[in-house]
């Protein structure tokens, strides 16, 4: 499988941990099936796109954009926390989504307990 970044340099995502902070900048590849030759085994390209992580106010947002509608709420993550990448993920919709899916997971939502004191 071959892997690729275009399209970001490392100057690049070196200013996006400093603006973002270091720990809030990921690598999202995504594997793209290439023709397969009879016989032989599926092999894949992996794309790569750069995306911070959401805050919580970003999550709050996409909820209110569309309180109904998980995808749109997972593009308006996108929208707001994609920073670049290869250019096949802004222009195939599937990379797009499979990219914007990803950006949402990286809030996590951690399960909390109480007692009566």
């Amino acid at each position: 499988m071959t892997k690729k970044l275009r399209s970001v340099t490392p100057a690049q995502i070196a200013a996006w941990k400093k603006e973002y902070g270091d720990h809030k900048i990921y690598e999202i590849p995504v594997k793209i099936p290439l023709p397969r030759e009879e016989g032989k085994e599926q092999e894949f390209e992996e794309i790569i796109g750069v995306a911070r992580k959401p805050g919580l106010d970003e999550i709050l947002a996409a909820e209110e954009y569309a309180p109904d509608d998980s995808v749109k709420q997972n593009l308006f993550l996108f929208q707001n926390c994609y920073l670049g990448g290869d250019p096949l993920i802004n222009s195939e919709d599937e990379l797009k989504l499979a990219v914007a899916n990803e950006i949402a997971s990286l809030f996590k939502f951690y399960k909390a307990s109480s007692k009566k004191l």
